[in-house]
C-alpha cells in the first residue's frame, strides 16, 4: 500500500564522503526539513546525528541515527 502524502520514489538517504545526506526525488508532495524548510529537488543536503526530516506531511517524520 502506500501512504497519504508520500509519492512512490519520493527521496532518498544515502552517505556522501561518509556523511548522510538527504534528497528529493521530484515528488510530488515535498520532503522538508523539521524546520518546515522544503528541499530542492535533486538537491542533497547534509544532515546530522539527530536530524529529523518529514515526507508531505509532518506525521510521515523520520529522524537519522548513526
Amino acid at each position: 500500500g502506500t501512504a497519504a502524502g508520500i509519492s512512490r520514489r519520493h527521496c532518498r538517504v544515502r552517505l556522501l564522503d561518509g556523511k548522510p545526506v538527504l534528497e528529493d526525488l521530484q515528488s510530488s508532495y515535498g520532503t522538508y526539513l523539521a524546520t518546515g524548510q522544503r528541499l530542492v529537488a535533486n538537491t542533497p543536503i547534509r544532515l546530522t546525528n539527530g536530524s529529523r526530516f518529514y515526507l508531505g506531511h509532518r506525521g510521515n517524520q523520520f529522524q537519522i541515527t548513526m
